[in-house]
């Protein structure tokens, strides 16, 4: 086996890039960290502790706040140019969507469901990972996603987006799938999740701080 070299003054400079690179890369990703600290603190100081209520707000169901919905398709032609989302394109803990492609270019065959840009994609399976994603776009997600709709003049998106990624209902969901070798979200239990429900105005400002931080 034969590797190609240039001189070692051209392979230091390339490492010192590299290094540059590097350090960039966890520079940027200290900042994130600090963002999502950020983010976490002022939605205790708006809405209290999700787990002792704190601040009293009226409890109300999952069912009441937001669907989750089970619209499937199982004939795909019309939606050959649609998103098609998998267990594996969103990015554990932050939601980002990333490396997906059509119906058509991963050959889709079986049952999916749809969302639109007003659904929250949860991904049940693993539910530690925490995989949940705001889309701006219409597609289709994995059958082990839940596409969930919630309703405007009750709840925001972005705020229930919060609530489902917290460590109440992270507590919640995992105390009864911890014996089991693959944890998976249950739709029954999801739905008798009991939170509390904050005035929209309070959810409104909250999505304003969001993208205040965002930019």
């Amino acid at each position: 086996m034969y590797i190609s070299l240039c001189s070692i003054e051209q392979q230091q400079k390339i490492v010192d890039v590299l290094d540059k690179v590097e350090n960039l890369i966890d520079k940027r990703q200290q900042q994130l960290n600090l963002l999502d600290g950020l983010i976490k603190s002022r939605f205790i100081e708006m809405f209290g502790d999700l787990a002792i209520n704190n601040k009293q707000w009226q409890i109300m169901k999952f069912t009441d706040c937001a669907i989750i919905d089970t619209n499937m398709i199982l004939n795909f032609n019309g939606y050959e140019n649609y998103s098609h989302i998998g267990i594996d394109s969103i990015e554990k803990n932050t939601g980002k969507i990333f490396g997906y492609r059509t119906v058509k270019e991963d050959r889709i065959i079986t049952g999916k469901y749809l969302f639109s840009s007003e659904h929250i994609i949860y991904i049940r399976i693993r539910p530690n990972l925490n995989k949940i994603a705001l889309p701006t776009f219409n597609g289709v997600c994995s059958a082990d996603a839940y596409s969930i709709l919630p309703k405007k003049d009750v709840c925001n998106r972005n705020f229930l987006a919060h609530v489902l990624s917290s460590s109440v209902f992270l507590n919640y969901i995992l105390n009864f799938s911890k014996y089991t070798n693959l944890p998976k979200v249950n739709k029954i239990r999801s739905k008798a999740l009991c939170f509390q429900c904050h005035r929209l105005n309070y959810k409104i400002n909250f999505l304003h701080l969001l993208n205040r931080l965002k930019k």
